[in-house]
């Protein structure tokens, strides 16, 4: 294998994975803030020196920028699949582009609900 197989087959990776792992990352940080915040009537208030719902602000915008540079990275590798005698490259490439775009719409819901919305309220 070249090298440039093998820059395409990790960007490919990239691409198709770096949004679900990124909501993945999003999903446990959020629900270990909203343990810490609804686990009882003294629960801290920051997490890293950080308020809650600041944290949650930011584990959020990172998660939407890994998701956002998976999807410039199937993108580009869409474009540029022009010596793919079997369809691998592009067939990664578009499966990169749908789940990256799907991912991104979970990460952005779930940050924005869990800003919104109280964790501790019950019903």
């Amino acid at each position: 294998m070249s090298e440039r197989v093998r820059i395409s087959d990790g960007r490919l990776w990239f691409g198709l994975l770096a949004a679900p792992l990124a909501w993945a990352t999003q999903l446990v940080l959020g629900y270990g803030s909203e343990e810490l915040r609804c686990s009882s009537t003294t629960a801290p208030t920051s997490v890293a020196g950080l308020e809650l719902d600041h944290f949650v602000a930011v584990v959020t915008l990172a998660a939407a920028l890994v998701a956002l540079g998976g999807l410039a990275v199937a993108v580009s590798s869409s474009s540029s699949a022009h010596d793919d005698s079997l369809g691998r490259v592009r067939f990664m490439a578009r499966a990169g582009i749908l789940v990256s775009a799907v991912f991104l719409g979970a990460i952005l819901l779930a940050g924005s609900a869990a800003l919104v919305l109280d964790p501790c309220e019950a019903g």
